[in-house]
C-alpha cells in the first residue's frame, strides 16, 4: 500500500509566489460546511431566530450577506442574475466572462481522429481555472462532478448560482490545484413562484430552441422548487487541417489537406426539483435532486487530398454517430440543532450514470475501404454518505469534525467489427504506376469489456477563529483515501492505492480604521488523484498512426500529484457599491503526469507518466465598478463597469524550455463590459468584450503545440415589456475570430507538422421570459 503523505513547504514556492509580480503590466446558499461567519453571528440570537438564519441560508439566502466579501474562504459568487444576464444557453459561455476562467478555443484538434468531432467555437470542451483544465475540480452541489462530465450537460436556467473557489476548504474534496468551480442548482423559495421562458437562436444556418418551465411553492414547514429546461442545439461546422511529414525516409514524407464537416444536433433535457421540511427549531430536511438527459446525432464527412508524397489510408470518410446519456444525482440533507447549539448536518446520496454510444464508419483509401461499427455502453451507480459535527463550546470559534465517503461501481462494453475490402496499397506493393502509393490499412474487431470500483473516504476537522473584530482565522486539516480495483478482458486485474494529508490555512484580515479595505492569505496542500481511465492499461488504436496520432493507453502505476499553493488578496469595497481585487497565486506540483509519446513494437503510442516537478504561478485582477462611484450628481447613469484579467506562467522541469508550460495553460484571459439601466424606458442593455491568449506550448522535448489568440464580443438588451414579461435579444460571437492550432514533432529521423483551421459564427437569440 503508498502513502503519499505531505512533506514540509517548499520555501522556493513561496519565495516565486512573493516575488511574482516581476512579469505584471499591469454566494447566497450557504454550501454545506464552507467556511464563513454566519455560525458566529448567529451565536447571539436566540435558538428560533438561529434556526431561522439557518433556513434562509440553507434554502433562500440572506441577502445581508455578502459571501465573497465577509467569508474567510476566497471566492468568487455568481448570482443567478449575472448567469441569465446574456441568455446563455450553455455554462460555458457564462464562466468565460468570470475572472481567472477561460475556456479552450475551438481550433481543430492537432491529432487526426476518425469520427464525428465537433469543431469550431462553443461545444462542451473543458473549463479552466487559471489556465488549467486538468487541475480544475467541477462540483455540482459540493460534490464532485463523475467521470467524462461535460459542464453544458447542464441548462443554464437550472442554476441558482456559481461560486468559484480559489483557494481549498478541508469539508471538500481537495482535489483543486487549480480551484474548484461549485454548480448550484435551483433552491426552494419562500414565495410562489412560476416562471415560463421560451427562446429561439440562429446560427450559421441553423435554429435551435430552448424553452424552460419553473415552478415553486411553500405551505407551512414545507416548500418546494420544480424546474424543468429543453434544449434543441444545431450543429454545423467545417474544419480544414493540413498535414506535412519531412523525413530523410523517402517513403514518409507526403503533404495532405483535410476538409472536415460535422452537422447534426444536441437536444438536452434536464431538472433539478428540491424539497423542504422544516420542522420548527430545531430539524430541517431537504431532498435535493438532479437529473439529465441527452441525447447527440451527429454526421462526419472527411475529404483528404494528398498534395504531394505517400497518401493516408483512408482518402474519404463519412460517418454517424449517435451519443445517449442519462444522469441521477439525489441527495437527502438533514440537519439537526441540539439544545447546546450543536448542529449536525449529514448528506446521504445516490447517483446513476448510463452513457451509449455507436458509430458507423465508411471509408474508401486508393485500393482499400473500410466498414467500421462501434458501439459503446458504461454504467455508473454510486453512494454516498457525508457528514459534520458543529462545535460550539469555544467562544469566538466555529470548530467542526465530519466525513466523506463515496462508493462507486462503474462496468463498460466496447465493441468494434472493422471490415477491409481490397489489398494493401503501401510502400513496396506491386500495382500500377497511376496509382498513388497510400499507407497500409490496419483493422481492429475487439469485443472488450471491464468493471471498475472506485471507493474514496475522507476525515476532516476545520475551524474558523473570529481573534479580533478584523482578523478571522481558518484552519483545517482533510485526510483523503482512494481505491481503485479493476479488471478486464484485454488486461490484468490492477489495483491502486493513494492517500494524501491536506493542511490548509486561510485568513481574512480587515484592516483597522477602514471597512473597506480587506487583505486575504491562504495556504493549502492539494492534489489530483489519476482518473480511473488513465489507470485502464486499454490500447485505443487508430487509423493512420503516427507521431500526432498515436494509439493511446492508460498507465495503472500512476501517482497523485500532489502541490503545495499560495494564495495572496487585496479587496477594496467602495461605499456606494463595487469593489476591485488583486490576487495572487503560486503552485508547486510534485510527481506531475505528462503524455509520453514513444514507438512500441513499430506503432506509436501515447500514456501518462509520472515525470518530476512543475510549477505556476500569477496574478488576477477585477473589478466592478457602478458610475455612482466615480461620479456625483443627481442624474448619473445606471451604468456598472466590470473587467477582469489574468496573466498566468507555469514550468514543467523535465521540459527544457522556453513555452514549457503545464496542461496548455492559457497564459492571458481578460474580460471589459458594461451594463446600462435606462432610467427614461424600462431597457437594460450590456455588452461583453472577452480576449483569451493561446501561443505555444513544449509538451516534449520533440512535440510543440500552438494555439491562437481568441477574441469575442456579446452583447445584450433587456426590455421590461410589463411587470411581469421580459424580452431579451442577445449577440454572441460578434467579431466571429476563427480559430487556428498547429503541432510539431521532430526526432532524428522526421518532423510531422500539422495545422488546423476552424471558421467562428456570431448568434443572435431572442428569449421570451414570463411570471404566471
Amino acid at each position: 500500500m503508498k502513502q503519499h503523505q505531505y512533506s514540509a513547504i517548499p520555501l522556493k514556492a513561496m519565495a516565486i509566489a512573493i516575488a511574482m509580480v516581476w512579469g505584471t503590466t499591469v454566494s447566497a446558499q450557504q454550501v454545506s460546511g464552507a467556511p464563513s461567519k454566519q455560525g458566529q453571528e448567529a451565536k447571539a440570537e436566540t435558538k428560533a431566530d438561529d434556526v431561522k438564519k439557518v433556513d434562509q441560508v440553507q434554502v433562500q439566502g440572506n441577502r445581508e450577506y455578502d459571501q465573497r466579501r465577509q467569508d474567510t474562504a476566497s471566492k468568487i459568487v455568481v448570482t443567478k442574475e449575472e448567469i441569465q444576464r446574456y441568455g446563455d444557453t450553455n455554462l460555458t459561455d457564462v464562466l468565460k466572462r468570470l475572472p481567472g476562467v477561460s475556456i479552450p478555443s475551438g481550433a481543430p484538434s492537432v491529432v487526426v481522429r476518425t469520427g464525428p468531432v465537433p469543431a469550431g467555437s462553443g461545444g462542451g470542451g473543458g473549463v479552466r481555472m487559471r489556465g488549467l483544465g486538468a487541475y480544475t475540480q467541477v462540483l455540482i452541489n459540493g460534490q464532485p462532478s463523475p467521470p467524462g462530465f461535460s459542464i453544458d450537460t447542464i441548462a443554464p436556467d437550472n442554476v441558482e448560482r456559481i461560486e468559484v473557489i480559489r483557494s481549498a476548504t478541508a469539508d471538500m474534496s481537495t482535489q483543486a490545484i487549480a480551484g474548484a468551480i461549485n454548480i448550484i442548482t435551483k433552491t426552494a423559495v419562500v414565495t410562489a413562484q412560476r416562471d415560463l421562458r421560451f427562446g429561439l437562436s440562429y446560427e450559421n444556418g441553423g435554429w435551435s430552441e430552448n424553452l424552460g418551465l419553473s415552478i415553486a411553492d411553500k405551505d407551512g414547514n414545507f416548500s418546494y422548487s420544480l424546474p424543468l429546461n429543453y434544449n434543441r442545439t444545431k450543429i454545423d461546422r467545417p474544419s480544414q487541417t493540413d498535414d506535412l511529414s519531412s523525413s530523410i525516409i523517402p517513403e514518409l514524407n507526403y503533404h495532405r489537406q483535410d476538409h472536415a464537416y460535422t452537422n447534426g444536433s444536441l437536444q438536452l433535457l434536464g431538472s433539478s426539483p428540491r424539497f423542504n421540511w422544516n420542522f420548527g427549531t430545531s430539524d430541517i430536511i431537504t431532498w435535493q435532486n438532479f437529473l439529465n438527459a441527452t441525447h447527440a446525432q451527429l454526421d462526419f464527412a472527411l475529404d483528404s487530398q494528398t498534395l504531394s508524397g505517400i497518401a493516408p489510408a483512408l482518402q474519404t470518410q463519412s460517418a454517424r454517430n449517435e451519443n445517449d446519456s442519462r444522469m441521477l444525482r439525489s441527495n437527502l440533507i438533514w440537519m439537526h440543532r441540539f439544545d447546546n447549539k450543536g448542529r449536525l448536518e449529514s448528506r446521504y446520496g445516490y447517483s446513476w450514470d448510463k452513457r451509449s454510444q455507436r458509430s458507423d464508419l465508411n471509408g474508401q483509401g486508393a485500393l482499400q475501404s473500410l466498414q467500421r461499427q462501434r458501439e459503446n455502453g458504461n454504467r455508473e451507480t454510486g453512494w454516498t454518505f457525508a457528514g459534520k459535527y458543529t462545535v460550539p463550546y469555544i467562544e469566538d470559534h466555529d470548530f467542526s469534525l465530519g466525513w466523506d465517503g463515496a462508493w462507486q461501481q462503474r462496468s463498460e462494453t466496447d465493441q468494434q467489427s472493422d471490415r477491409i475490402v481490397g489489398t494493401s496499397g503501401g510502400t513496396g506493393n506491386t500495382k500500377p504506376l497511376s496509382e498513388p502509393l497510400s499507407e497500409p490499412l490496419s483493422g481492429f474487431s475487439f469485443n472488450n469489456g471491464f468493471d471498475a470500483r472506485v471507493n474514496r473516504f475522507a476525515l476532516f476537522a476545520q475551524d474558523e477563529w473570529n481573534y479580533t473584530k478584523n482578523l478571522s482565522i481558518y484552519t483545517g486539516l482533510r485526510w483523503e483515501g482512494i481505491r481503485t480495483n479493476s479488471h478486464g478482458s484485454d488486461y490484468a486485474a490492477i489495483s491502486n492505492r493513494s492517500s494524501v494529508w491536506s493542511p490548509i490555512l486561510q485568513t481574512l484580515y480587515k484592516l483597522p480604521d477602514n471597512n473597506n479595505d480587506q487583505l486575504r492569505f491562504g495556504l493549502a496542500r492539494t492534489y489530483k488523484a489519476p482518473d480511473t481511465a488513465r489507470l485502464l492499461p486499454r490500447r485505443a488504436y487508430t487509423i493512420s498512426n503516427s507521431a500526432t496520432n498515436p494509439d493511446n493507453t492508460g498507465n495503472p502505476q500512476l501517482k497523485p500529484e500532489l502541490s503545495w499553493g499560495l494564495d495572496l488578496g487585496y479587496e477594496h469595497y467602495f461605499s456606494s457599491g463595487g469593489m476591485v481585487n488583486v490576487n495572487l497565486f503560486a503552485r508547486r506540483i510534485e510527481d506531475f503526469t505528462r503524455i509520453n509519446i514513444a514507438q512500441e513494437n513499430g506503432r506509436w503510442v501515447s500514456r501518462p507518466i509520472n515525470d518530476g516537478q512543475a510549477s505556476t504561478h500569477g496574478i488576477e485582477f477585477d473589478a466592478k465598478l457602478p458610475m455612482r462611484a466615480l461620479m456625483s450628481g443627481s442624474e448619473v447613469p445606471d451604468i456598472e463597469w466590470r473587467a477582469n484579467l489574468a496573466l498566468n506562467r507555469s514550468r514543467i522541469d523535465a521540459v527544457k524550455g522556453p513555452n514549457n508550460r503545464l496542461d496548455y495553460q492559457t497564459p492571458v484571459t481578460a474580460n471589459v463590459g458594461f451594463d446600462y439601466k435606462l432610467s427614461s424606458v424600462p431597457l437594460t442593455i450590456g455588452a461583453n468584450y472577452n480576449f483569451q491568449n493561446g501561443g505555444l506550448v513544449k509538451i516534449s522535448d520533440q512535440q510543440t503545440v500552438y494555439t491562437s489568440v481568441r477574441r469575442s464580443l456579446d452583447a445584450y438588451a433587456l426590455w421590461r415589456a410589463t411587470r411581469l414579461t421580459n424580452l431579451r435579444l442577445s449577440l454572441s460571437n460578434l467579431l466571429h475570430d476563427d480559430s487556428y492550432s498547429y503541432g510539431r514533432y521532430v526526432d532524428n529521423e522526421r518532423q510531422v507538422f500539422r495545422q488546423g483551421f476552424a471558421p467562428a459564427y456570431a448568434s443572435v437569440r431572442l428569449n421570451l421570459e414570463t411570471k404566471f
